[in-house]
């Protein structure tokens, strides 16, 4: 019995919209969040701290009296910064790493695979932890710990579809009409190969967003008076049975954010898989 799955494609729309709407949402909070000036996210206001939503402020304020909504905007700032380096790091090392391994072959190929199998073993938030915890906490080395465990798993995935497309028939064709290693590679390799990375990315982005509401709830991510969605759900949880706003809307920033990314990376796959059509 065949057990593919085998949907229609008209099924990933409905999933790449949804995610793609959440994703440009968070784009637009942050661009937003660069007219916010440090006194207007950072201003303490001890008398009017612990409100719920008003016309002044939106989200409420916390429990120095800073506003919510401010701060949650500036925070989407460091969570895209940290998804995009973190990512790219992985993708940028990964990707070249997992070529070389599969194109080159003999000795290489074992030695690289069983370097990023090392790498991969570790559980990637409890490494973190102690990366930035032995480094410091700051927004580089979050990026740091959160990028190392990107580049194992865009090696491995480059590896195995490089390996796949090389043994394709256009590619022998191109061999025997006499194209260079390079040129087969870039013209050849690289394009049937970036829809599943592209794809990992999306899903790795959300994981790298994640991890560092992870690590800075721990203390060990971005420090005051800079916000962080985890980091304002560290320092609100004492009051959250006086006023559970500020724990609610970073808590939901974050909800959203993920299940945006995720969702986006569904419907890439869905769209891209040939085995998810219904020819």
């Amino acid at each position: 019995m065949n057990m593919v799955r085998k949907f229609p494609r008209k099924w990933a729309i409905p999933h790449l919209s949804v995610g793609l709407t959440i994703v440009i949402l968070v784009f637009i909070a942050t661009i937003a969040s660069l007219f916010i000036s440090t006194s207007q996210y950072s201003a303490m206001d001890i008398q009017n701290r612990l409100q719920g939503p008003n016309i002044k402020h939106f989200f409420g304020t916390d429990q120095y009296g800073r506003d919510t909504f401010n701060r949650v905007l500036v925070a989407s700032k460091y969570s895209l910064v940290v998804g995009f380096v973190a990512v790219g790091i992985g993708v940028l090392m990964g990707v070249p790493i997992g070529c070389v391994a599969a194109s080159r072959g003999k000795w290489l190929d074992p030695f690289l695979s069983r370097v990023m199998d090392v790498v991969y073993g570790f559980p990637p938030v409890i490494t973190a932890v102690l990366i930035t915890a032995i480094l410091g906490p700051s927004l580089i080395n979050v990026i740091i710990a959160i990028g190392l465990f990107n580049i194992p798993i865009f090696a491995r995935l480059s590896r195995g579809n490089y390996l796949a497309v090389q043994e394709k028939e256009f590619i022998e064709a191109a061999r025997a009409s006499g194209s260079s290693g390079l040129t087969i590679a870039f013209r050849h390799i690289f394009p049937n190969i970036s829809s599943p990375i592209v794809i990992q990315a999306s899903t790795q982005f959300a994981f790298a967003i994640l991890a560092e509401a992870a690590l800075s709830y721990l203390g060990l991510g971005i420090q005051p008076p800079n916000p962080s969605w985890g980091l304002m759900l560290s320092q609100a949880q004492s009051f959250v049975r006086l006023s559970p706003w500020p724990v609610i809307f970073p808590g939901l920033s974050i909800v959203l954010t993920v299940l945006g990314f995720n969702l986006t990376g569904d419907g890439l796959r869905d769209l891209f898989d040939p085995t998810t059509r219904n020819y």
